[in-house]
């Protein structure tokens, strides 16, 4: 009973941890320059609030493909597009 209890109470406080908000813009066909911070002709304002936030995470590394279907199937996934066979050679 005592080994029950102490379950029931590590899976109360685990399941009410707050989780984080996670929001990914996937843009079809987005130049490195078509955001106002790149080009200042563009006026982009919520988009420029959502990267420059405290919060937000910007990466500067990243791979890709010239087709969208090796990046979609990857996200949807968790695999390498090599490895779900939707790389394009």
């Amino acid at each position: 009973m005592l080994y029950f209890l102490a379950l029931l109470v590590f899976v109360i406080r685990t399941s009410s941890a707050v989780s984080p908000n996670v929001l990914l813009i996937f843009a079809d066909d987005l130049g490195f320059n078509d955001v106002d911070w790149h080009d200042r002709s563009l006026r982009t304002p919520f988009l420029r609030s959502l990267a420059f936030s405290r919060h937000s995470v910007q990466l500067a590394n990243s791979y890709v493909n010239q087709l969208c279907t090796p990046t979609r199937s990857a996200l949807m996934t968790g695999y390498y597009p090599f490895r779900t066979g939707t790389q394009v050679r």
